[in-house]
């Protein structure tokens, strides 16, 4: 249950990736599971990045491996960008276990944009940024199931009997097994009739180990945004403001009905530094952080809220 979405744990110089901590402008974007990104920034916001690993300095945290992560500012002319990455299975290869002769199914598509420029000439400037994430993705999985026969009470693939739990003896300490090794429909129990709904019966019951293969659909929707507005104070310093959010769900559906795991996660990062110059050889920095990380396991699991707020 410690587990998040796919692709937001990084490992730094073979520690675990419950050490690695996340910062962005500063603010830590760890999420509520252990090792977790929960804000994956998008390319078209990122300026400059670094990994630290190893003795780092109190401000990045206590983790032996950081990624700091410093994000695009406007400037006095306007400066923009769009993107599209589209992926599909035109060139993949077919998987071990396709039953088709095609691998299945798979898109993936990543686009967005950027915009920053002067808010007020020589004053104030922005930077905004959207990303969005679409993925269909089917991957073949397996299981080991009864078969048809022995969902309707058939038991005649089995080389042991199936005994009449109702025909003990006290006498002999026995019972006697269901004639034919076939359970009577009267005898079956009809909750469990029922529960057979949400399984798929395998093909063969001497086919092992896996007897039932099937493709489900896994989804992942994700949408981020941010806005970052820097004003110049002259001799002062400079004043930078930022908000970023990001909205992601998964869904990966097990291979019987009803079953696999859903992840909601809803990310919140606001920040505030000021900048300023104390004598030609110093620099001061101010930051204060908010963060509102929510993570939801199998819709309806935990949800963990987190404020911090942070002083350099």
């Amino acid at each position: 249950t410690q587990t998040g979405h796919a692709d937001r744990t990084i490992t730094i110089a073979g520690i675990q990736q419950d050490f690695t901590g996340y910062l962005v402008n500063g603010v830590s974007v760890s999420g509520t599971r252990i090792g977790q990104l929960a804000l994956n920034v998008s390319v078209a916001a990122v300026d400059q990045f670094k990994v630290v690993q190893g003795f780092v300095m109190p401000s990045l945290g206590p983790d032996p491996g950081v990624v700091n992560v410093a994000t695009k500012s406007g400037s006095s002319a306007f400066h923009g960008e769009a993107f599209q990455f589209h992926r599909n299975s035109a060139l993949d290869a077919r998987d071990f276990f396709e039953t088709r002769r095609q691998p299945g199914p798979f898109v993936r598509n990543q686009f967005g944009g950027a915009l920053g420029g002067p808010l007020w000439r020589n004053r104030a400037f922005f930077f905004a940024n959207y990303e969005g994430y679409r993925q269909r993705l089917t991957a073949p999985q397996g299981g080991f199931s009864p078969t048809a026969a022995m969902f309707s009470g058939d038991f005649r693939a089995l080389p042991a009997a199936i005994h009449d739990p109702a025909s003990f003896s006290a006498a002999t300490g026995r019972r006697q097994p269901f004639p034919g090794n076939v359970i009577p429909e009267a005898r079956r129990n009809g909750v469990a009739a029922r529960l057979l709904d949400y399984y798929l019966p395998g093909s063969d019951y001497n086919q092992r180990p896996l007897n039932v293969i099937r493709q489900p659909r896994q989804t992942q929707v994700a949408d981020q945004g941010g806005l970052r507005v820097d004003v110049p104070l002259g001799a002062a310093g400079l004043v930078a403001g930022q908000y970023m959010g990001e909205s992601s769900q998964v869904t990966v559906p097990g291979i019987y009905p009803l079953t696999g795991l859903y992840y909601t996660l809803r990310m919140h990062v606001g920040g505030v530094q000021w900048t300023s110059n104390l004598s030609p050889h110093t620099i001061h920095v101010l930051q204060a952080g908010f963060t509102r990380p929510c993570l939801f396991y199998g819709g309806i699991g935990e949800a963990g809220v987190q404020n911090r707020i942070g002083i350099t």
